[in-house]
């Protein structure tokens, strides 16, 4: 064997170089099984056929001792691995076989089998064409990688050649093991080596056939020696082996290298779906070449060993052996991010999975003091540990987590040392072919390589490309063998199998906007797939485009005409969508959508090139890092800059802009500090670029928390061809930390006025959206007024909406009037005065400006089933793995749970238990609050906000709703023992709505995000810190509950760390929860950024402590504050003793602890959560009708709708179906009470209809003695006598057509029951008590 090497610039190759020569070298020496050399004479056995066996007698040159062959004779070897008999050999010639001794005078030549005659060449495949033919019987079992040595010659013919061929299934098939060619000398030897694919087998032919290949006088063919070898597969003890990743290529496919590659079968790969391969990165400390793979979710990575976080090295060694690990290693790097840890197990093939090492930390690359204390190379004896010896698939897991959005970690040289034990197995081997049709339809994934052992499972996986859907699996014959995706086989003979499908109608989007906007201001979701430049759909989806302004662009309309931010389009023909918007009078702006320095707007070509730079005074520049909205980062809740220079280097931003076209310039910009920076920011201006003047300042002393500075320049820098603004440190302001500058920079604006000429006419109203008398408008969006020329209005000027006040946005040459909450198909009229809008010259527009328009009907609902019905289509699992295929369609995926326990944690969970929802547009509908449980159980040890969740909506998780369930974290709820951190909701998408949800948890219930969330009836229980986070919460009508604690201690409601305009705000919720925090418990404390949290119009069954506000945390709070809050009773609570100051490190604020009546009502729903989209979640809680339902028949039947999704049909109040038509078909059915409910637009479940006892077709009975009188009714009142009632016993009332007209209590063994407002007719009277049922007849004439 030859061994090649290649040099490694580091001792381990040292190591591996003397493993491999000491122990690698003779595994794979090979070891004879048998020799024939006819060197020596033989004794002969038997009567004919003969036996022949080796004796010591050398042969010599004329010595008599040659043989003649006959058919069956039999020669066994010189030498045998085992029983010499089980080794034979014999010849089938043509013409005569002989052992001959070949020589001329006294010389001998050789000793050898001599076979005359030919045969011409053949398929020799096909046992029937062998002929003239040496052949050689042997077992190989224990043995692989067979060799034959032979040496041999011919009769002086070069072109006569023996065809080599093996059986190993005793003759029934052949296969070539090639061939050797003739000699010109008799006299003289040929050698040859040919291998044969024989391992472990009890039985193996060989036939060296001699084949006459053109020449007529050689005839003769000699074998002198023939040797067979094999490599054991049985393994010395504890063989040393070890595999390799160089892995340096930077994508997917890359393999591993062995000691000894036979003894393992194809290796793999894998990467989870948090990351995406990005190419290769070289680190400098040491120089290493990686593989990187980056963050691509939008959000910091899950904590722990989550399958999505999971790089997995794969190898599987051969059927028979056993593998355990003594060393593991690998290289790692961070790059550019102080995020990012690695988790370490060793997975076996029994699913056996053990802990290696946690939060290996990369050292970061470029950074002298993380490559100082990090790893760059982990390390591990694991010789150790309890790592089973197993066969199989294993897998080394490598858990990347806690990795920034957009960041990349690197690694390389992964190796694996470990020791090898048993006996290859001989299996059967099969080949799984795959194809698909058409072509290109899609692409088959297998999660096994193409040859598998006999009996392996194999999974084939589907994927259709864009256009297409997988319709079915076809054989090889065509026909159809599953419909399963995946499609799951167990191999045992050669397959083929095709996957078919089915090409979709698909058509094309094109979304234009217009009026200085850039493209990416209008998001599109689903994004589609870009063909020849052209965004397709498959036939039918509907997508949603949401348009998005800043402070100088103003979405305007749609083409279409709707003025609503959002607006669906469903792709039934090519489409195309324009986006108009009107511009504010502005210079430049970046709003960090990109990491390019240059601007992102800019009004006039002039500054098109302007840059954000970062520079020092000197004016050396450095680019910084670079947090934008297209790198999935974003920096307490905006896209920015951040300066990232050492503190004591004294970098600022700066920007140069042309005004020479420009007056009254004024600047916008939003500043933080972080890790390190100055107190105090200022911003300046220049018109030379070294005087430099003052024009504001920001006080960043609050760290982490963003501040906006609006600053307005003086006139000498009007009209300037160069105006200077920098955003600079005070640098004598307190220092707050050290090391990196963390200095940020966001949202920057610079707004100024163009030249203007006065033409003396007034502004001229162009058009208007909507138009006068137009219908179909909005219910919620805008008025937009579009003038011929910039304009102005009157400060405090408002517009009526019948009657209703608008507030104006002016932008450039429209103004805007946003309405929400109209009502369907009405008439409105918009209405205002002369004489408030005028040109920027002040030519006034004198006429009132009037505009009627008609609303659009109310959206009518699509009648469609729940998607998912979990516990009757599959688990929570296949729920959402049915929801990430059907995301692209743009439709909402509904899942329903029954009532129920629901194990998320063992079902979907990761190590900790929590699970990640990743997917917008989803609906999660219980059946009941109380009956529905979605729940985990992670250990206390698992304990911490960014582990515990039940259940994590990560930041794409848009649009979520929820309803009529509860999430239950099980940690420590309720155990009486010291509360630990235990999530169960945690979400960080926008837009998402929690309607008679339930938490249950204690310290930590609910982590809110940076989003816009609206809850309505909720429950939430807990005991410390139980609502905490950021974003625009809004809490309707929900309930607090104080859970009491095991520490006897005081618990607190909220911990905001609000980074957005409003926070959490609480109105009409009721504060409830145990006696024991009666007046001890606190309203909320201040966690992070600039906290805010309000309570209004509040009933506290129980009391906080009389200062109601906690101490800080990490920041002083932004604003903390009641309205009318009362008591159980309804007295008002006094807020007199509430707290007022606050302290943080050298930071102080006084804070009002009330709002005044004009400040509570701020907080509505509409200014808290409607947004730059006017989101109003309260159209989507609205909850539909029950429905009125009555039996004929055998069929239950309701009123039709179009305004609900369909309606979900229950038994004795269990779910049985969901239909979209309205009746029920109950035939079988003999007993039971029916009940139907109607889901929303949302698939949230309202009210329940009346009941139907189908029960009550039977005959009247007397089992419980109940008596009717008098029957038929007198004067509209009848008498129900039982002589038995207890507190259980009832009496319902229905109609003959199974509805329920009365149901009550019976408390007395007489009852009167009123029938005046009951219909002349025949009733059924149902009695129920714990002694049985009785119906009565009851007739009123």
């Amino acid at each position: 064997m030859k061994l090649t090497l290649n040099k490694k610039k580091h001792w381990l190759f040292s190591a591996f170089f003397i493993v491999f020569c000491a122990t690698s070298l003779q595994l794979v020496a090979q070891t004879t099984l048998a020799e024939w050399t006819f060197n020596y004479g033989h004794d002969q056995a038997g009567t004919g056929p003969y036996t022949y066996t080796p004796n010591a007698t050398a042969r010599a040159a004329a010595d008599g001792l040659d043989i003649s062959v006959n058919s069956g004779d039999v020669f066994y070897p010189n030498s045998a691995d085992g029983t010499l008999s089980d080794y034979e050999m014999s010849m089938v010639p043509n013409v005569a076989g002989q052992i001959k001794n070949v020589f001329q005078g006294t010389t001998t030549y050789h000793n050898s089998a001599r076979m005359q005659g030919v045969v011409t060449s053949s398929d020799f495949t096909n046992s029937t064409n062998h002929a003239n033919y040496f052949q050689f019987s042997f077992p190989t079992t224990g043995y692989k990688e067979i060799k034959l040595d032979l040496s041999y010659t011919t009769q002086n013919v070069e072109t006569d050649i023996l065809d080599v061929y093996y059986s190993v299934d005793g003759g029934t098939s052949w296969a070539s093991a090639g061939q050797v060619s003739g000699n010109c000398c008799w006299w003289t030897l040929k050698t040859a080596q040919l291998s044969i694919v024989a391992k472990n087998k009890s039985n193996v032919l060989v036939r060296l056939i001699g084949v006459q290949d053109g020449g007529t006088t050689g005839n003769y063919f000699y074998i002198d020696s023939f040797k067979v070898t094999g490599t054991s597969t049985t393994l010395p003890t504890d063989t040393a082996s070890t595999i390799n990743w160089v892995f340096n290529l930077g994508t997917a496919g890359q393999t591993a290298t062995y000691t000894e590659a036979s003894y393992y079968k194809p290796d793999n790969v894998t990467a989870g779906s948090n990351y995406s391969y990005f190419g290769t990165r070289t680190g400098s400390n040491p120089t290493v070449t990686y593989t990187s793979f980056k963050n691509e979710t939008g959000a910091t990575t899950p904590a722990g060993a989550n399958i999505n976080n999971l790089i997995g090295f794969e190898f599987t060694p051969v059927t028979g052996l056993d593998f355990v690990p003594t060393s593991i290693s690998f290289d790692c790097q961070r790059f550019g991010t102080g995020s990012g840890l690695i988790d370490i197990y060793w997975k076996s093939s029994d699913g056996t999975s053990t802990l290696i090492k946690t939060n290996v930390k990369p050292a970061r690359d470029g950074d002298v003091t993380s490559e100082a204390a990090d790893t760059n190379k982990f390390t591990m004896d694991v010789s150790g540990l309890a790592i089973p010896a197993l066969g199989g698939k294993t897998t080394l897991e490598i858990y990347i987590h806690g990795l920034g959005a957009g960041k990349d970690v690197g690694l390389a040289n992964i190796s694996i040392a470990g020791k090898l034990n048993g006996t290859i197995a001989d299996v059967a081997q099969y080949t799984v072919s795959t194809a698909a049709s058409p072509t290109a339809g899609g692409a088959i994934i297998s999660d096994n390589p193409a040859t598998v052992d006999d009996g392996t499972v194999v999974n084939l996986t589907a994927n259709a490309n864009f256009g297409y859907e997988f319709v079915e699996w076809q054989d090889d014959l065509g026909a159809t063998v599953s419909t399963h995706n995946p499609f799951q086989i167990t191999v045992t003979d050669n397959v083929s199998y095709t996957a078919i499908f089915n090409q979709l109608t698909t058509y094309a989007l094109d979304v234009v906007v217009e009026g200085g906007a850039n493209d990416y201001m209008v998001a599109i979701s689903p994004a589609g797939n870009m063909v020849n430049g052209s965004r397709m759909y498959v036939e039918g989806t509907n997508v949603t485009l949401t348009a998005s302004g800043n402070p100088i662009l103003n979405f305007s309309n749609w083409g279409t005409g709707e003025t609503n931010n959002e607006l669906i389009v469903t792709l039934d023909s090519n489409k195309s969508v324009t986006a108009s918007y009107n511009a504010a009078e502005y210079v430049v702006g970046w709003d960090f959508y990109d990491d390019v320095v240059t601007v992102d707007f800019s009004s006039n070509v002039v500054n098109d090139a302007t840059s954000l730079v970062l520079r020092d005074a000197a004016g050396a520049t450095s680019g910084g890092l670079n947090f934008s909205k297209l790198s999935g980062n974003s920096w307490y809740g905006k896209h920015c800059r951040i300066n990232w220079k050492q503190l004591a280097d004294k970098f600022y931003y700066q920007i140069k802009i042309n005004a020479a076209d420009y007056t009254d310039i004024s600047v916008q910009a939003a500043m933080l500090t972080s890790y390190s920076g100055y107190a105090t920011q200022k911003c300046e201006y220049s018109i030379d670029g070294t005087n430099f003047t003052e024009i504001g300042t920001y006080n960043t002393s609050t760290v982490n928390t963003w501040v906006n500075g609006l600053f307005t320049l003086p006139t000498d820098a009007n009209n300037q061809a160069e105006v200077y603004i920098r955003w600079i440190p005070d640098y004598t302001s307190s220092v707050l930390g050290s090391g990196n500058d963390g200095t940020s920079i966001s949202e920057i604006y610079v707004y100024g006025t163009e030249s203007v000429f006065n033409d003396g006419m007034a502004p001229v109203l162009t058009s208007s959206v909507p138009a006068n008398n137009a219908t179909g408008a909005s219910a919620t969006g805008k008025v937009v007024l579009n003038f011929d020329e910039r304009v102005k209005i009157v400060e405090n000027t408002t517009a009526t909406l019948n009657g209703k006040q608008l507030t104006p946005v002016v932008f450039g040459k429209s103004i805007s009037f946003n309405y929400s909450g109209l009502d369907y198909n009405t008439t409105y009229s918009f209405d205002l005065a002369g004489n408030v809008i005028s040109d920027l010259t002040d030519n006034t527009l004198t006429d009132v400006i009037s505009i009627s328009f008609t609303t659009l009907d109310k959206p009518t609902v699509t009648k469609r089933a729940y998607d998912f019905i979990v516990g009757v289509d599959g688990d929570f699992a296949a729920a959402l793995a049915a929801a990430d295929a059907a995301k692209n369609s743009g439709n909402r995926f509904y899942v329903f749970f029954p009532n129920g326990d629901y194990d998320l944690g063992t079902t979907t969970g990761d190590a900790t238990q929590q699970t990640f929802i990743s997917l917008p547009n989803i609906s999660f509908i219980g059946q009941s609050t109380e009956g529905v449980s979605l729940y985990n159980n992670p250990t206390q040890a698992q304990e911490g906000i960014d582990k515990t969740p039940t259940i994590n909506f990560t930041s794409s998780a848009n649009n979520i709703y929820m309803q009529d369930l509860t999430l239950l974290n099980k940690m420590d709820y309720r155990l009486g023992i010291p509360e630990k951190r235990a999530v169960a909701l945690r979400h960080q998408g926008d837009k998402n709505i929690f309607k008679n949800v339930r938490l249950l948890s204690n310290q930590d219930t609910y982590f809110t995000g940076a989003g816009r969330t609206y809850w309505e009836n909720g429950e939430i229980h807990g005991t410390v810190d139980y609502i905490f986070g950021d974003g625009d919460i809004f809490f309707n009508d929900c309930l607090m509950y104080m859970e009491n604690r095991a520490s006897g201690g005081g618990g607190i409601v909220t911990a905001a760390a609000t980074s957005s305009n409003w926070g959490y705000v609480f109105s009409n919720c009721t504060i409830g929860g145990d006696a024991q925090q009666n007046g001890i418990f606190n309203l909320g404390r201040p966690w992070n950024n600039a906290p805010k949290v309000v309570y209004i119009n509040t009933t506290m069954n129980i009391l906080p402590t009389s200062g109601a506000w906690g101490d800080p945390m990490n920041v002083v709070p932004f604003r903390f504050a009641e309205y009318n809050s009362l008591t159980s009773s309804g007295i008002e609570v006094d807020l007199s003793q509430r707290r007022t100051d606050y302290t943080k490190d050298a930071t102080s604020v006084t804070l009002d602890p009330t709002l005044d009546e004009s400040e509570a009502a701020q907080y509505t729903i509409e200014n808290v959560l409607g947004g730059g989209d006017t989101w109003q979640p309260t159209l989507f809680t609205e909850q539909a009708s029950g429905p009125v339902l009555s039996k004929s028949g055998s069929s239950l039947n309701w009123d039709d709708s179009n305004y609900v999704l369909g309606w979900a049909v229950f038994k004795d109040d269990v779910f049985v179906d969901f239909v979209i038509t309205n009746s029920y078909d109950i035939t079988g059915n003999t007993i039971g009470v029916y009940t139907v409910r109607a889901a929303n637009a949302m698939g949230g479940l309202g009210a329940s209809s009346n009941q139907v006892d189908i029960s009550l077709g039977i005959k009247e009975n007397n089992l419980i003695g109940v008596k009717v009188y008098p029957n038929p009714v007198l004067n509209n009142e009848v008498f129900v006598s039982i002589p038995t009632v207890s507190v259980n016993t009832t009496m319902s009332l229905f109609g003959l057509d199974g509805r329920l007209i009365m149901k009550v209590n019976i408390k007395s063994n007489k009852t009167l029951i009123n029938m005046s407002g009951i219909p002349s007719g025949v009733y059924l009277l149902k009695v129920d008590s714990e002694k049985g049922s009785q119906v009565s007849k009851i007739i009123k004439n």
